[in-house]
């Protein structure tokens, strides 16, 4: 594992913080995925992670959403982060979709996070990595704010959380972009990330930076006021143990609690179970079809399945297979 020396310190910054990261949460020397779609925020996580990691216990991951109207944009792509992962000297992998055309960033979430799961466990990697920084996290909570998913909504990403890491959330998209300039590191562009019709676009875009424009500062203040308050919303525990992409409540439990306790409830049980983005509606609709005096039935909504018995209310999310 290489150190980074103290001209390499004082030059690339964010390689260092990200050696401090890396020490802080017990995780140098440990086997890591790194998952990459050539744009300018995961090919810093790519040329920091092997700056200060052996490439031995490093690998690239890259997913083709297959085709669609970015298809070009994809193929280049691709052939992007290949050169990229030879260049350096790292070991590669990647899956094209072949598919139905993969429609909304939930489809394309599904997919990725499958074969990233699938490969940490084939090649016995510690983590995953993704480059999702600070401003990844504020748009995250902007949204599900707007989709009234509850106050456990505001969490939103952790740094660690075996086996996801996310050593970025402390940078800026600036500084990512700022470093790639000092190593002179081409990325690649998006171009559905100016399409303004996708709510993350438009905040990106329009929404921040107009309040950035009209208050120097906003964005940041704005971050900070928000983890301070997700720090101060109370963690729900799970009521019965649950495996993995499901979640379980005994149904005499469930029937203690208030309407808003069972929202709240619900709303952590759609994300233990895996399901990122869901609405307000999609939580009440669930919550309309669990009250009934029925003793055992099923329905799906909202990326799961829900069945109830007599004993027990359990949601598994619905998986579709790789293509």
């Amino acid at each position: 594992m290489k150190k980074p020396a103290g001209a390499l310190k004082a030059r690339f910054g964010l390689e260092h913080r990200l050696w401090e990261r890396l020490k802080k949460d017990g995780l140098r020397g440990r086997g890591f995925l790194l998952a990459c779609s050539g744009g300018a925020d995961s090919v810093a996580l790519v040329r920091a992670f092997a700056a200060v990691q052996a490439k031995k216990n490093l690998r690239v991951a890259h997913l083709h959403h297959g085709p669609g109207g970015a298809g070009a944009f994809r193929d280049e792509a691709r052939q992007f982060v290949r050169d990229l992962a030879r260049d350096l000297d790292l070991a590669f992998v990647e899956a094209h979709h072949g598919g139905e055309i993969l429609r909304g960033e939930a489809a394309c979430r599904d997919f990725r996070r499958q074969w990233l799961e699938r490969w940490r466990e084939e090649f016995a990697m510690d983590a995953v990595v993704t480059a999702h920084h600070a401003e990844d996290l504020l748009e995250t909570r902007l949204i599900r704010l707007v989709r009234g998913t509850g106050p456990g909504g505001l969490r939103a990403i952790p740094v660690w959380r075996a086996p996801w890491y996310r050593p970025f959330l402390g940078f800026s998209p600036d500084e990512l972009r700022g470093y790639l300039e000092k190593i002179n590191q081409s990325w690649c562009e998006d171009p559905s990330n100016q399409d303004p019709r996708f709510l993350r676009n438009w905040l990106r875009q329009n929404w921040l930076p107009a309040l950035e424009a009209y208050r120097p500062g906003s964005k940041g203040a704005l971050g900070r006021s928000l983890e301070d308050v997700a720090a101060s919303v109370p963690k729900i525990s799970l009521p019965v143990r649950s495996a993995s992409r499901s979640w379980a409540v005994r149904r005499a439990e469930w029937e203690t609690w208030s309407p808003g306790e069972r929202l709240q409830q619900l709303a952590v049980g759609l994300r233990h179970a895996g399901v990122a983005n869901f609405t307000r509606g999609q939580l009440e609709e669930i919550h309309r079809r669990l009250d009934k005096n029925q003793k055992d039935y099923s329905f799906q909504l909202a990326g799961c399945v829900w069945t109830v018995g007599a004993e027990q209310i359990q949601a598994r999310l619905v998986v579709a297979p790789l293509k």
